[in-house]
């Protein structure tokens, strides 16, 4: 059995895959390179072979999706990033299959978050209004005549929760 990297050589990159094992000697993860960088999808499992997780690498930064899972492929965690910084949604799951937890990234900076418990009903929402600036390209001159507009609420989706609730 190879515990070293195993390397696999392309003619207009040096691209391989570093490649552990767990000390049963099945395979506890794989994780590409590309010019000595982390480039592509990296997975991990478990020692009875189940996969756990997998995370997305664009030149050594964390770029695209990351998947966790319990055992039996029931999702645990998934989370977006950009040049590696979170971005975007961030979901969490308990073992019963329902949903945690969502949070919301903007370039690493959590500013919102919807919460449940393991019945599915609502503990907590946290999501401030956003402030939004037009950009110079975009702001229009209003005629003294015009109202301004209004903006519109936001909604917030929430799950079913009528069989819940007693409804």
């Amino acid at each position: 059995m190879n515990k070293h990297p195993h390397k696999i050589h392309n003619s207009s990159a040096k691209t391989w895959k570093k490649v552990s094992h767990h000390p049963n000697g099945k395979l506890k993860s794989e994780v590409p390179y590309v010019n000595d960088k982390k480039h592509g999808v990296e997975t991990g499992w478990d020692e009875n072979a189940q996969k756990r997780w997998e995370k997305t690498w664009r030149d050594d930064k964390q770029h695209g999706v990351e998947n966790w899972w319990y055992e039996y492929d029931k999702k645990w965690h998934e989370m977006m990033f950009k040049n590696g910084e979170k971005h975007g949604m961030e979901n969490w799951w308990y073992d019963n299959g329902i949903k945690e937890s969502e949070r919301y990234y903007l370039r690493g900076r959590e500013y919102g978050r919807i919460e449940w418990d393991q019945e599915a009903i609502v503990t907590k929402v946290n999501i401030p209004a956003l402030e939004l600036t037009p950009s110079p390209q975009t702001k229009h001159k209003q005629s003294k005549k015009q109202k301004p507009k209004q903006r519109p609420q936001q909604q917030i989706q929430t799950p079913n929760l009528k069989n819940h609730i007693g409804g």
